[in-house]
Parts: C-alpha cells; sequence; structure tokens
C-alpha cells in the first residue's frame, strides 16, 4: 500500500495523517544541521550536544522539566526555538500531505514546515500548557493570508483542520515540552477540554494513517490515544519498518491499528 491509495479517503476527511517526530529522520535545515528525528535528538539540541543523566535521556520531556528548572520557563522556549531557527524546506511528507487537499490533520511536531505546505486557507488548532481556570488546552486560527484568532467554539470543518495538539511555534509559541506541561495537558484531554468540539464529533469517522510515529514511550502512546479517541477510535494504520515492542504491540492492537511495514519513503512515492 501506498499514501496515494488513501488520497480519496484522506480529502474526503475519512483518514487523517498523523505526524510524529520520526519524519525527520535523515532531514536538515537550510544551513545543514540535522533537525532531531527523535527524544534523544532533541535532548541534545536543548542541552548543547551534551548527554543528560540515563533518567533523563529516557523521555525528553524529563530533560525538558530539568532544564526548565535550571534554566527557567523562558530560556527553555528559546532553546527549543533555536532547533528550528536556520529554517528549512517543507520535506517530502508534508508537500505529499498538502497536494492531497486533507481535510483533517493531526501534526505532533511544532515546526511550521506544514503550516507553510498547505494551499488555501485553513483552520489551525494548537495544544496550549500553563493556563489557569477552566480555559481550553487550545487557541484556534483561520489563516487567511494572515492568522486571525477564532474562539475555540467557532472552529468547524468547513476549512482544512490542521491540529498541533502539542503546540506551535507559529504564530507564537505554544510549546508543550515539559514533564508538567504533558501532565497539564493529558490531565485537560481526558476531561475533553485539549480539542475542539468539532474534531471530537468528526474523529468517530476517522482511521487514522500514522507516519513517523514511535509509540515506545508511554507519553507518546497516551497522547496519540487522548486525540483519536481511544479505544473507540476508529483504527487505522501504523507506517513502520520497525518490530514493534510488546508496548507497542499492545497499544496498536487494543486501537484496532494495522501495520503496514514499510519505510516513509517508499510509502509516501
Amino acid at each position: 500500500m501506498k499514501l496515494t491509495d488513501f488520497q480519496n479517503d484522506i480529502a474526503a476527511g475519512r483518514v487523517a495523517p498523523y505526524l510524529g517526530l520520526e519524519i525527520f529522520k535523515n532531514a536538515v535545515d537550510s544551513s545543514g544541521v540535522k533537525l532531531p528525528s527523535s527524544g534523544e535528538e532533541i535532548i541534545l539540541a536543548l542541552n548543547g550536544a551534551r548527554a543528560m543523566s540515563p533518567r533523563l535521556m529516557f523521555e525528553y520531556s524529563r530533560a525538558a522539566m530539568a532544564i526548565e528548572q535550571r534554566k527557567g520557563r523562558k530560556a527553555l522556549e528559546t532553546l527549543f526555538a533555536n532547533i528550528y531557527k536556520n529554517g528549512f524546506e517543507p520535506l517530502a511528507v508534508h508537500k505529499k500531505i498538502a497536494s492531497l487537499n486533507p481535510r483533517v490533520i493531526v501534526d505532533t511536531n511544532r515546526d511550521a514546515a506544514l503550516q507553510s505546505a498547505l494551499k488555501g486557507d485553513f483552520t489551525l488548532v494548537c495544544g496550549r500548557a500553563r493556563i489557569a481556570g477552566d480555559q481550553p488546552r487550545f487557541e484556534a486560527f483561520v489563516k487567511t493570508g494572515d492568522y486571525q484568532p477564532i474562539e475555540p467554539s467557532e472552529v468547524n470543518l468547513d476549512k482544512p483542520l490542521l491540529f498541533k495538539p502539542l503546540g506551535v511555534l507559529e504564530p507564537k509559541p505554544q510549546l508543550i515540552l515539559s514533564d508538567a506541561d504533558f501532565v497539564d495537558w493529558l490531565t485537560e484531554a481526558i476531561a475533553g477540554m485539549a480539542a475542539p468540539v468539532a474534531f471530537k464529533q468528526a474523529r468517530a469517522d476517522i482511521k487514522w494513517l500514522f507516519l513517523g510515529c514511535n509509540f515506545e514511550r508511554d507519553t507518546d502512546r497516551m497522547v496519540a490515544s487522548e486525540i483519536i479517541g481511544g479505544e473507540n477510535s476508529g483504527g487505522g494504520w501504523h507506517i513502520t519498518e520497525k518490530p514493534p515492542s510488546r508496548a507497542e504491540r499492545r497499544f496498536l492492537t487494543r486501537h484496532k491499528i494495522e501495520i503496514i511495514p514499510a519505510s516513509l519513503e517508499a510509502f509516501i512515492l
């Protein structure tokens, strides 16, 4: 199977691409610096190419929490933004997905490449951290040339919907990075506050196409489960060359996700 086999369903909103960090495997920025494609590589990028303790290296949210406690929140956000400061062309997967005129996309990365690759107007929904009170854990914009903020209740699927649950760098930084951010986001996601109503209603009829995803870590599995609707999701496909671990296999089976054994490069051709 190839990505083109799903193009009609993607355009109709019956299948939604779900992008993970491994889409950046072998990708470089405009100055030739490798872009992080794993949690370990994000940690090294945040920490000046220096490894941290084994406990912190296990998951980048732990490392981000340690950096935030040591240097402050603003410093952590700046360090993360610096990863993408040189800019880069949208990857082949970004361009290919944009060419299919998707109705719904989930991108768990925080860069703006897919935002720049999409043609025409679209709605951007991005996760937020550190929000007091009962405010939704997301912010919404309509992209019509510039980004125009809209109320959470105004989000609909009249335009293509790009959901970036872990935040964005553009139009303004909103980053879910540290353990505290993820605990906050997941708590609100479980309570139904981390995604717009229109998205939650639509996902019951959506199958998911996981591209560049890794489900070895609990956090990644929990985030994915909350986004797609848990065990009530419509299921889907996971594109991967790697045999799944026992934990991954349990997750995929429970969520009715079939493995398509292929490299991302071969699948999108």
